[in-house]
Parts: structure tokens; C-alpha cells; sequence
């Protein structure tokens, strides 16, 4: 953010004052509070209650970091959770309110474990997550694993891993992901009923139409064949029209001859796949390219352009000589497949002891790319074979270190399981370390919410605050809202709309203009002006 004011019309600040109410704080050179610290803890209640069992698998966040949605075996985070297994929640990190979301028709928790691997709509919305429970909506008689969708809004759930009946599918459903608009969910299963290329003995990749109820099958070639391998791991661009995901086939593209999993992209407007696990010069990778666990997606930028992936094969760039698992970024538009898991200076880590990745991710503009490793000094302070959570910026060629001690220091243990939100500035993560956050008194793995533009680090407040942005001060309150050309209505209403060369928007007590709004709904400009103490209205009033 930049240090200046912002010019507003006298009679602009006539009517915000008058119609809302507000006190009108502009942005200044010094912050009217200190700025706290920038890494939250997630997994705790909203009276600041820390889970009693560990988290699991890959926290997700929406496109502005606002909502976090986790796995944990806690069964201390909301009474509906009666049990010991594994269950999805939803942290809103302005309010601090946590939400159980695996919840049985019956209101309690599931009866089997959900949340292994878990999606989030950009506004949060919609949270998608597989389930063995068969008490989560009526008539789940299949005793599998099922894809199900919740939605925040209507505060209801819906299995969408369906027959053309509209029963539950006759095979696993897993690992789903969905389109940053919310319309698109991506998963993968080996039921036989889900439509054309359904075998039952190869897992494919779907694609379920929110809006139509409709699944494709989208891990056929590009005539509609069926292929001769497993596909895994979709992932979808924000409007759902590109799809990557992983495949042993050898017959999705051309000239696949290397034997080895391989990462593909699909249009689903045209029906082209492409292969991306190749070098700048279109040559296949010569060894595997996968990651090391269960959660291991390739990571899509909000237009498709940009895809990331995991490969040990060492012909992928000259830059490659360190004979380990590496993290790469493909550019589709230029063809250029370019190294990410190196220092600022571009130095790749040669540690004896391997490199070990379980996660990537990018920014929705893909200039920014998350992951972890057990490679130590790729950022200080890290010196350790742990692994640990980074950020590289691809237009500054800057690595960061995310999971850095309250004061500083080496974490005590491994972090892992990063996901990033849209405009880079948020990072989700787990770790097992205990030094994150000064509060942190459990010696279970925690998910942990880190903001990269303030720096430091702060557990999150489960009470209303106020909160230095850039320059300006924020105010949290208990409502969300936003203002459309002076008319306000509660969330999750209509896409924010220009007001003079900014944009109005009033979330939870607070209404910011700002002169660059990223798609996520968060300011991304060079500029940001906060009014606080804003009275909850009506749409229309």
C-alpha cells in the first residue's frame, strides 16, 4: 500500500457519512494501531478452546483468506462432534466462529471419517470433501467413500458423486476440488455407473456441473476414448474450463512413451488435452512425476496458463542437478517449464537425505507458488531437514519461509500441507511445531493461517478487532455486508460494483474502498481506505 490519501469528493464523504453512518478513517503514514503478528492459529473455538487431537491431510482457504476449512480428530471444537474421527470444519478467521461441516442428518457428527481431502469456493460458500460416513444425507447405502458438497449459505449437503439415478455410485469417490466460481467440482473414483468411460477397475476424473447436475468424464483422450491407466488428482481453473490432474495412461496424448506418470491439462471447451510434465522444449520427463502423498494436486492459476508439479526427472531444466524431487511451474501460453524449489540466488539443495515434497500451490496470477520440503536453507531461518512451508516469488525470483517461530526462530518440527489464496497474500498450512504462535500449548498438529503482508505472527482473535491494513485501519464486527451503489445487502449478495475509481465493500462492520480489487473480493491495489463502525442494514435500505 502506498502512503497517501485518498481524494475523495465532498459530497462522496457527505453520503457515506449520512447513509451509513460511518467514521471515515483515511489511510495515513503511520497506522493508527500497531501492526500484530501474521500467523493465526485456526483449529480453536471461538472462546479460544485449542483442538484435542491433531489435523489432517491439506487445509483449504478461500480466495480472500477469510474461511478455512480443515480436517481434525478433535471432538472438542463443536458439540455436534460426539465422536473421535476425523471431521471437516470451516473457521471463519475474521469472526473467529468454527463450524462443524460433516454433520449427519441427525445434526451430530458423521458416522465415518470425512475431510481426507478438502475444496473451497473463492467466496467460501461451498466446501467439498470426501466421506465414508453413510449418515450425511439419506439413503447413502453404498458403504464407500462419497464426494459431498456443503453449503454454507443454505447451511445444507449434498452428495454429488451420483448415478444417473441420483444414487450414490457404485465405487470409491474421492479427492475433490472445485472451481474458484463454485460451479465445477473435480473428483476422482473407480465406480462403474458415473457415465461414459466409467470402468470400475481404473480410477477417472469427473467433473460435476453444480448447475446442471451433469458429470463428465474428462481423463478420456481427446476423442472421447477410454485410456489404458489410472487418472488421479483434478484440479480446476476458476471457471472450471481447464482441468489438470495426473494419469498412468500412456495413450491421453501422443508420443507418450515414457512409461511414467505423467501431469496433463484439459479444455473442456474444446476437448484438448495437453501434456505439461515436459521440458521448455516439449520433451517427456524421464522419470516419475507425482508427489509424495495422497493430496498430491497439481496446482492451476485462475486462467489455466500456469500449472504446477511435483517430478524427480532431472531433464526438465539445466538448472535440475540435485537428483531429487523438484517442484516446476509450467507456462502452457509460452511453453517454458521453469524450476521453483531453489533459493533466492537460484540454488537448488543437494542434501544427501532427499527431498521430500507433499504439496503445491499457486497464486490465482501464478506469481506465487507454495510448497514444502525437508531441504534445509532454501529461506532463513531454516537450517533444519524438517519439513517446512515456503513461498517463491516468480517475479522477484525471492523464496520465504511461512512457518518462522513467533520470534523468529527455526520451528521445533515438520509443516506441510500448504495451500495459497488468490492474490498470493494468504498461506494455510499444518504443522506439528508448538513455537508458531505464542498461545500454542498442544503438542498435537495444529492448521495455521499465515499472512504474508503484515510479516510476524499473531494468533487469531476469537473476538471483534481492529486491524492494521497496509495504512489504513480495519474494523471486524459480527455482520458481513456489502455496498452497491449505496445499497447494501448481506452476504453472500451481488458482485461488488465500482463506486468513482474505487470499490466499496463492507465486510463484518467495515466498508474499504480500494483502487485495484483482486476477483477474490480483497484489495490488491496500491491503495486501501477503511470506515469502521458500521450499523448492520437491510438490502435496500
Amino acid at each position: 500500500m502506498k502512503n497517501q490519501y485518498l481524494a475523495l469528493a465532498p459530497t462522496t464523504s457527505v453520503f457515506l457519512s449520512m447513509v451509513l453512518g460511518v467514521g471515515i478513517m483515511l489511510a495515513s503514514n503511520r497506522p493508527a494501531f500497531a501492526q500484530t503478528n501474521s500467523t493465526s492459529l485456526i483449529d480453536l473455538t471461538k472462546t479460544g478452546v485449542q483442538a484435542n487431537f491433531g489435523a489432517k491431510g491439506l487445509p483449504v482457504m478461500s480466495g480472500n483468506g477469510r474461511y478455512c476449512a480443515f480436517a481434525s480428530g478433535s471432538n472438542n471444537l463443536d458439540p455436534a462432534d460426539t465422536d473421535i474421527l476425523w471431521d471437516t470444519y470451516l473457521k471463519d478467521t475474521w469472526t473467529g466462529d468454527l463450524k462443524l461441516v460433516s454433520v449427519s442428518t441427525t445434526g451430530l457428527s458423521g458416522n465415518g471419517p470425512s475431510g481426507g481431502v478438502l475444496g473451497i469456493s473463492d467466496d467460501g460458500r461451498y466446501v467439498v470433501f470426501d466421506s465414508s460416513a453413510s449418515d450425511l444425507i439419506p439413503f447413502d447405502a453404498n458403504g464407500l467413500l462419497d464426494v459431498f458438497v456443503y453449503d454454507q449459505f443454505t447451511d445444507t449437503t449434498k452428495c454429488i458423486s451420483v448415478n444417473p439415478a441420483g444414487d450414490p455410485s457404485n465405487g470409491a469417490s474421492r479427492k475433490p476440488q472445485i472451481s474458484g466460481d463454485g460451479r465445477y467440482v473435480s473428483f476422482q473414483s473407480t465406480a462403474s455407473d458415473l457415465g461414459i468411460g466409467s470402468t470400475g477397475t481404473l480410477d477417472q476424473v469427473y467433473v460435476y456441473d453444480m448447475l446442471l447436475g451433469s458429470i463428465e468424464n474428462v481423463s478420456l483422450d481427446s476423442f472421447g476414448f477410454e485410456v489404458d491407466g489410472s487418472s488421479r488428482s483434478g484440479n480446476l481453473s476458476y471457471d472450471g474450463r481447464f482441468v489438470a490432474f495426473r494419469s498412468c495412461a500412456s495413450n491421453l496424448v501422443p508420443n507418450d512413451t515414457n512409461g511414467i506418470p505423467d501431469y496433463f491439462v484439459r479444455d473442456r471447451n474444446t476437448g484438448i488435452i495437453e501434456r505439461v510434465n515436459v521440458d521448455s522444449n516439449g520433451n517427456q520427463a524421464v522419470s516419475p512425476s507425482w508427489g509424495a502423498t495422497p493430496e498430491d494436486f497439481p496446482g492451476i492459476s485462475d486462467d489455466g496458463r500456469f500449472i504446477t508439479f511435483f517430478s524427480y526427472s532431472d531433464n526438465l531444466s539445466p538448472q535440475d542437478m540435485n537428483g531429487q524431487f523438484d517442484v516446476y511451474v509450467r507456462d502452457r501460453q509460452l511453453g517454458i517449464t521453469e524450476l521453483i524449489s531453489v533459493d533466492s540466488q537460484g540454488v537448488q539443495n543437494f542434501t544427501p537425505l532427499g527431498v521430500y515434497f507433499a504439496t503445491t500451490a499457486i497464486s490465482g496470477d501464478g506469481r506465487y507458488v507454495c510448497f514444502d520440503t525437508t531441504a534445509p536453507g532454501l529461506a532463513p531461518p531454516d537450517t533444519s531437514t524438517n519439513a517446512n512451508v515456503y513461498v517463491r516469488d516468480r517475479l522477484k525470483g525471492v523464496t520465504e519461509m511461512i512457518d518462522i517461530g513467533a520470534n523468529g526462530e527455526q520451528p521445533t518440527f515438520s509443516s506441510g500441507g500448504a495451500s495459497i489464496s488468490r492474490t498470493g497474500r494468504y498461506v494455510a498450512f499444518w504443522s506439528q511445531s508448538n513455537n508458531l504462535v505464542a498461545t500454542d500449548s498442544s503438542p498435537f498438529t495444529d492448521v495455521f493461517l499465515h499472512d504474508r503482508m503484515t510479516g510476524g505472527a499473531r494468533c487469531g482473535s476469537h473476538q471483534r478487532r481492529r486491524r492494521a491494513v497496509g495504512n489504513a485501519l480495519d474494523y471486524r464486527g459480527d455482520t458481513h455486508w456489502h455496498l452497491d451503489f449505496g445499497r447494501i445487502s448481506q452476504w453472500p449478495g451481488d458482485s461488488l460494483e465500482p463506486v468513482g475509481s474505487a470499490r466499496a465493500q463492507r465486510g463484518l462492520g467495515v466498508l474499504c474502498l480500494c483502487d485495484g480489487w483482486g476477483r477474490s473480493g480483497e484489495c490488491a491495489g496500491s491503495l486501501e481506505l477503511c470506515f469502521g463502525g458500521l450499523a448492520p442494514v437491510g438490502a435496500g435500505d
